[in-house]
Order: C-alpha cells, then sequence, then structure tokens
C-alpha cells in the first residue's frame, strides 16, 4: 500500500518535471525500483541529459548495468571523494 505522503510526493515530482527544468537533482531515484524499472528509469534519465539537460543523481549501490550509463561519477568514502572521473 502506496501512503497518501509517497503518492503527494509522485505528483509533486510529476509536476515539478513538466516545468522542464535545465536541471534535476535526484536523491536516489532507483531506490525501491526492482532492476528493469530502475534500469527504464535511468535510461530516461539518460535521455534528458542527452538532450542538454543536466542531472546529478546520488545513488547508493548502483548495479554495473546501471553505473556505465554515467558520464561522469564520484565515488565517496567516509565524506571524503576518492575517485572523480569517467564511469568508463
Amino acid at each position: 500500500m502506496v501512503s497518501h505522503k509517497c503518492a503527494e510526493g509522485v505528483f509533486q515530482g510529476a509536476q515539478e518535471m513538466l516545468a522542464n527544468p535545465s536541471l534535476l537533482l535526484l536523491d536516489e531515484p532507483t531506490s525501491g525500483l526492482d532492476s528493469t524499472t530502475a534500469l527504464r528509469l535511468m535510461a530516461t534519465l539518460n535521455g534528458l541529459a542527452r538532450g542538454g539537460r543536466s542531472v546529478v543523481t546520488t545513488i547508493h549501490q548502483p548495479s554495473s548495468r546501471l553505473y556505465w550509463m554515467f558520464d561522469k561519477v564520484v565515488v565517496l568514502s567516509d565524506g571524503s571523494s576518492i575517485y572523480y572521473g569517467c564511469s568508463g
């Protein structure tokens, strides 16, 4: 069962996407999604990035399939950056 607060948050996010923002900041957008849906979401975000939008997201445990979709990655350990660069 989806809580009212969760459904309200999804609705608000959908409304904000209709505003066509040039920058998307997403915190754990794949959290709670099955692997197929997560891959579809990331493919959509990748398409938005290729279309000129900036997409910044946090993902704590990306699958290898998702990892390779990123142009740039920052890997943090104990709050410090230990890698910044291309995913490939």
